[in-house]
């Protein structure tokens, strides 16, 4: 008889331990949850902050920039179009080098 009582004593310490730890578990999820919203939120904040001056500077401006927008030149001289021009010389000092040997 006591070997039994001794067993469900035993088994519900163990459960009422379990219960405890995932109450804690459980409130320190939502703690977490609660501090991700709170940073989500000042997120929010900041973002409709930045958003609002935008749109007062630019109607400020009348919906213009001001500066002109970019565009590059012809033949800025990119590093694909130098190497473009020296494998088009190469070929043409070639061909040109084959034609005087014929």
């Amino acid at each position: 008889m006591w070997i039994q009582c001794c067993c469900v004593t035993e088994r519900e310490e163990r459960l009422a331990k379990e219960r405890e730890e995932q109450e804690k578990r459980r409130q320190e999820e939502e703690e977490r949850l609660a501090k991700l919203e709170a940073i989500a939120q000042k997120q929010r904040q900041r973002e409709a902050e930045v958003e609002a001056k935008l749109a007062a500077k630019s109607a400020d401006q009348g919906g213009e920039s001001g500066r002109m927008p970019f565009k590059p030149r012809e033949g800025a001289g990119g590093w694909r179009e130098r190497e473009a021009a020296k494998q088009g010389s190469w070929m043409r000092k070639r061909s040109v080098s084959l034609l005087n040997h014929l």
